[in-house]
């Protein structure tokens, strides 16, 4: 399955022409860099994803707590609550990392393809 991919990346890249920084729509047409302009898009719908999360953890942690100062929820679930938000609040930091990670390797990819240089493809 690697030789294939890597076979036709090859065959891409041969077939790739260098183009000019000055022509942004030239560089954004060429595969490499729809690629990794998709993966910006894809790491920005995970951001959507975390964030609707602790959306919703929060509002779980607030009826929790309401519950538990009442004696009707117990301090487990409390508990458990407080780790639910938390575990979506690092997970929402970790989805923000990866967009910027993620545009900055599609700026890379513009940079070098518009200087005409190769962009390995990153298989992640």
């Amino acid at each position: 399955m690697f030789s294939k991919i890597l076979a036709a990346a090859l065959t891409l890249a041969a077939a790739t022409p260098a183009l000019s920084q000055d022509d942004p729509f030239a560089v954004d047409a060429n595969p490499y860099v729809q690629l990794y302009a998709r993966r910006v898009d894809v790491a920005k719908v995970q951001v959507e994803k975390q964030e609707a999360q602790v959306r919703f953890d929060t509002d779980q942690l607030t009826m929790t707590q309401y519950l538990a100062d009442r004696n009707a929820a117990s301090k487990e679930e409390l508990r458990r609550a407080q780790l639910a938000l938390a575990l979506s609040q690092a997970a929402l930091r970790e989805s923000k990392f990866l967009v910027g990670e993620a545009e900055a390797t599609l700026q890379i990819a513009r940079v070098r393809i518009g200087g005409g240089q190769d962009m390995p493809i990153c298989l992640k």
